[in-house]
């Protein structure tokens, strides 16, 4: 499965063509001999079967003979060939033509630059297959599809594995059809769902009544990831005697539970774990051998090669051991068996020894971890033991060790591997080693690898057995290292007779492996005599492995250099005068601590040497150590303000005494009455008299807390921070009457301050504009008929000291002229002396049409016209008609009636109303500041709109 995949990636596929090609020719060979002993046995056997009943497939040969299957060519998509595919090859064996097994079997093919096509593979599956004949074992294989017993039986040459399922098929009789299978993972269920062609939930019965020789349960080109359990696996030991179960998977957690595995019978198990080694692999010893053709324990789930000879978690040697049984009982049934063991951490294969049949063993990419280090010297060779590698008949095949991962000097992008040379002792020799990382402490030894093969078989190992059985292999191993920048050689130097070390060990590095040293200059020492004959040889070359050399010396007479006793307290300070101890190197002294005021002996100073001995050459000291009986400690409350001492306190306290600290009460004293604290030295976590002071002074530094106030708090009532200038500005007649709305604008200032709340002073910042301090400039509105005193109102700048501001604009009425004009109607004949009435805009006006002899108003034309004044000059009209003769004569008529009415006049020609001003102005009576004119309305044209309104409102009656 794990080559499978790696056979669909184009850089490996010469990796994978390997992987296969071991299989190529013996297949061949295989098939040449199998086919003519099956053509001999036909043509004197018949062949019956009988489908409906229950057949039985029993095969022998002699001891001489061996023959095997194998599929004619490589396969990208499998490595097995399916039991149901064995069991009926028979039939068509006959009909295999001679031609198609021509190739040689005299050695393996290189498959290194040639491929075979999925077609031929396909049809190499389905005509070279032949039944397994062996001396060795015996299979016996009886299904019954009406009672779903099964039993399988193997026996094997090396010894007997049995395991029946008879009892568990036993209790199927007792399962309805109808009781619904649950499955701990749905991608299983998915997968069964799929074989066997349901959507709905899956029953037994469906199961018994399988018609496919195989169920997949994942395939080798589609490996099922399992995320839940493999519960619910144990039912498919319902499916027909002649079914077995293809197992691929995966899966991200080492805690599977394989056990409802036992009672099902596989073709293949395909299990794909990244900690394999955690694995409880116990279950599959309970499986059923007869029928497995494919065993995949692949310790990595990553579809690529970067898990390659570096998963150290793999498949192990013990795991290996206990599955041993199982795997030999599977290798003698009659399949084409193939055993994947990649990414594992295998070196020993020996319990595989019991294979006797024809199978194929691929374990590579193992990585191994070896915690027994070796010493090597970086760039110098470095030779080393390594770990064994066992073959299946126990064999070593450690000697076919190839290359190291290495680093060179100065280190490049990466390691590369370099070759190792084999020694005649079994032993390997790095040429010259180099850490493969910085600050590795390890080394590697191992194989190229099969991914990694170029052509050359020492990449891997390919181990062939009798009967055609083949072992792959390559591994890496990771061994601890000490690396050693120079080899190294250690001497230590001893006093036989005391076992006193007379100085420090000293180190000696070297510049080559093999160099030469000599050390005779050491043996020299102030004071004492060399002993060659008890001594390592000062003389000898360096060689991988640190060596430990001992130069032993005896006692000169020499004066010792004195030994100073001292008195300290615990910090070290000293609190008696101290003394000195003289005499002979060797010579026996001893002393005992002083008795010192206000302290007591406690104990010799870890730095102390002892209070008796024998004098040293070196000069010493021996220290004894004193606490303080009882310590003062005085606590001093500082204003920082004022820097006037607030108050005082002392505590007293044996030396490491605890005591609960005092200034936090107060503190929060002084913090009620307006203090912030500044700092405090008295020490919150320890006791003040953790140290051995016999006095010491700690200062609590308080400050006045200073309270600034925004305008936007609440404020006390003392505290103002605002401050507003305002200015109205009013618009009204001499009178005081309003004629338009007020004016307002205002400069708000604002301020802070600063309350002292220990003292209550109060601070106030300047005074701060919000906005521009300046009342802007104000145009006075222009209000029809009226003049302002004022035309703009100048800005003013004012501060937070400034007076609220008031203006008043004050507007006069402007006078306005009515010049009334009495002329014939019709043209512009005046036939009296234009009149000129005055008075202020919007005040009321009334003009009467005078009796003029021989005129008579016009009939349209009332005699009285009312109006107010305008601001300027208007001009109206009176229209009047000659009065006919035969009135003039008669006396009927003596005055015309006179009617009021207020109409607005019409306007005359600008000319006339400005030659008529002009004229005025020349008399210096008036000014017309503007002209309009008025004419008196018509009588004619009321009642016209009279009637006009009357039907609107009869039509508007009638529609209602």
């Amino acid at each position: 499965m794990r080559l499978k995949q790696l056979q669909q990636m184009h850089p490996v596929q010469t990796h994978y063509r390997l992987y296969k090609s071991g299989k190529n020719w013996c297949a061949v060979l295989v098939t040449l001999v199998g086919g003519s002993c099956l053509g001999a046995t036909l043509l004197v056997q018949p062949i019956t079967a009988n489908a409906a009943t229950t057949s039985v497939l029993t095969t022998t040969a002699s001891a001489a003979t061996t023959a095997t299957t194998s599929i004619g060519a490589a396969s990208a998509e499998s490595t097995s060939i399916p039991a149901s595919a064995v069991a009926t090859s028979a039939a068509s064996a006959t009909s295999t033509p001679a031609s198609a097994m021509t190739t040689s079997a005299s050695s393996a093919p290189d498959l290194t630059n040639s491929t075979v096509p999925a077609s031929t593979a396909a049809t190499s599956l389905a005509t070279n297959s032949t039944p397994v004949s062996t001396a060795s074992a015996a299979v016996s294989l009886t299904s019954n599809s009406t009672s779903q017993k099964t039993s399988v039986s193997v026996a094997s040459s090396g010894g007997t594995v049995a395991n029946s399922t008879a009892a568990s098929a036993t209790s199927s009789d007792v399962v309805p059809d109808t009781t619904i299978v649950t499955f701990g993972d749905t991608g299983i269920a998915s997968a069964v769902q799929t074989a066997l062609g349901v959507t709905g939930p899956i029953t037994v019965g469906e199961l018994r009544n399988y018609k496919q020789s195989v169920l997949s349960v994942g395939t080798d080109n589609n490996i099922l990831t399992v995320t839940g359990s493999l519960s619910g696996m144990q039912y498919l030991q319902y499916l027909p005697a002649k079914t077995t179960v293809q197992l691929v998977t995966k899966y991200l957690s080492p805690d599977i539970d394989l056990t409802p595995l036992i009672p099902v019978h596989f073709s293949e198990i395909g299990i794909m774990i990244q900690n394999m080694a955690a694995v409880n692999l116990a279950p599959l010893l309970k499986t059923d051998p007869s029928q497995i053709n494919e065993i995949q324990l692949i310790s990595s789930v990553i579809a690529d090669n970067s898990d390659y000879q570096k998963n150290s978690e793999g498949l192990t040697n013990a795991q290996l051991a206990e599955l041993g049984p199982w795997l030999t009982a599977i290798d003698e049934n009659d399949m084409n068996k193939s055993f994947n063991f990649n990414e594992g951490s295998l070196t020993d294969f020996s319990p595989l020894s019991g294979f006797t049949k024809m199978a194929y063993i691929v374990a590579v990419g193992q990585r191994v971890n070896v915690a027994q280090p070796v010493n090597l010297v970086t760039g110098q060779p470095a030779v080393f033991a390594p770990m064994p590698i066992i073959g299946l008949q126990g064999e070593s095949l450690t000697s076919k060790y190839e290359v190291t991962w290495n680093g060179t000097n100065p280190a490049p992008a990466g390691p590369s591997q370099t070759p190792l040379t084999k020694l005649a002792d079994g032993r390997f020799e790095i040429p010259t080693a180099y850490q493969a990382v910085p600050n590795a402490d390890w080394f590697t030894y191992g194989f190229h690898g099969l991914v990694n093969f170029n052509g050359n078989r020492a990449d891997f190992i390919q181990a062939q057995y009798p009967n055609n059985i083949t072992l792959r292999y390559d591994s890496m191993i990771y061994q601890l290292a000490n690396w050693q920048v120079a080899p190294q050689v250690y001497i230590r130097y001893i006093n036989p007779t005391t076992k006193q070390v007379i100085q420090p060990y000293t180190i000696n590095p070297g510049t080559t492996i093999g160099s030469t040293y000599d050390f005779t200059k050491l043996t020299q020492l102030a004071n004492y005599r060399f002993l060659p004959a008890t001594s390592s040889s000062p003389t000898g070359a360096y060689t991988q492995d640190p060596q430990y050399l001992t130069f032993n010396f005896a006692k000169a007479p020499v004066s010792a250099g004195g030994l100073t006793v001292n008195y300290v307290d615990p910090v070290g300070q000293e609190i008696a005068p101290s003394t000195t101890l003289t005499g002979q190197v060797g010579d026996v002294y001893s002393s005992t601590p002083i008795a010192v005021k206000n302290y007591v002996y406690r104990q010799l100073a870890s730095t102390s040497l002892a209070a008796s001995g024998t004098l040293p050459l070196k000069a010493g000291e021996i220290i004894y150590q004193y606490a303080p009986i009882s310590l003062q400690r005085t606590i001093t409350y500082l204003d920082t303000t004022t820097q006037r001492v607030l108050a005082s306190a002392t505590i007293t306290g044996n030396y490491q005494s605890t005591v609960s600290d005092p200034t936090l009460a107060a503190i929060k004293h002084y913090q009620t009455a307006g203090y912030d604290l500044v700092s405090n030295d008295f020490p919150a976590t320890t006791s003040p008299f953790a140290t051995p002071e016999l006095t010491r002074t700690y200062t609590v530094k308080l400050v006045h807390r200073l309270v600034t106030l925004q305008p936007t708090a609440k404020l006390p009532a003392s505290v103002s921070l605002t401050r507003v200038i305002a200015q109205t500005i009013s618009f009204k007649t001499a009178t005081g009457q309003v004629l338009a709305p007020s004016i307002k604008q205002q400069v708000s200032f604002e301020r802070t301050a600063v309350i002292d709340q220990v003292t209550g002073v109060i601070q106030y910042s300047p005074w701060r504009a919000t906005v521009a301090p300046e009342l802007a400039a104000v145009t006075v509105p222009q209000l029809a008929n009226y003049r302002a005193n004022l035309a703009r109102i100048a800005p003013i700048e004012v501060n937070a000291a400034s007076p609220d501001v008031n203006e008043t604009v004050i507007y006069q009425p402007k006078s306005g002229t009515v010049a009334v004009h009495y002329q014939l109607a019709g043209t512009n004949q005046s036939l009296a002396t234009t009149k000129l009435l005055t008075g202020n805009a919007d005040h009321p006006f009334t003009a009467t049409a005078p009796i003029i002899a021989g005129y008579q108003l016009a009939a349209n034309q009332s005699a009285m016209i009312t109006g107010d004044y305008p601001a300027g000059t208007e001009m109206i009209h009176f229209d009047y008609v000659r009065v006919p003769e035969q009135l003039m004569t008669s006396k009927a008529v003596t005055k015309q009636a006179v009617a009021r009415t207020t109409i607005k006049p019409l306007v005359t020609s600008a000319t006339s109303v400005t030659s008529l001003v002009a004229q005025h102005d020349q008399a210096g009576k008036y000014q017309l500041p503007q002209t309009s004119e008025r004419r008196s309305g018509s009588i004619w044209g009321i009642l016209g709109l009279t009637l006009i309104g009357l039907i609107g409102g009869l039509r508007h009656r009638k529609g209602q």
